[in-house]
This record gives C-alpha cells, structure tokens and sequence, in this order.
C-alpha cells in the first residue's frame, strides 16, 4: 500500500498547503481526498506532485 505521509511533510515544510494545491495548482478536492486518505493517483499526477516539491 502507498502511504503519502513523506509527500504531506514535505509540502508542509516548503509552505504548501491543501488550500494552495486546489487553487494555485488546480487540483480537485477529491484529488486532495484521495492522497490524504492514501488512495490511488495517476502517474500524471505524480509528475506534477514532484514539480512542486
């Protein structure tokens, strides 16, 4: 199972909160639901997850 504790660090230490990712970076709400509750993501998104970080 993926577990996206280290992602959630790593926004919070370089100031990005769930509020920045849904309205600078677009992305939904259940996109948000989903890596907070460790659901499954596409590799697209992984890609733009690790430009941000």
């Amino acid at each position: 199972m993926i577990v996206y504790d280290p992602l959630w660090k790593t926004l919070k230490s370089r100031g990005v909160t769930t509020y920045k990712l849904i309205e600078k970076y677009g992305f939904s709400s259940h996109t948000v639901h989903r890596l907070k509750h460790n659901g499954g993501i596409s590799t697209n998104l992984i890609d733009i997850l690790s430009k941000i970080v």
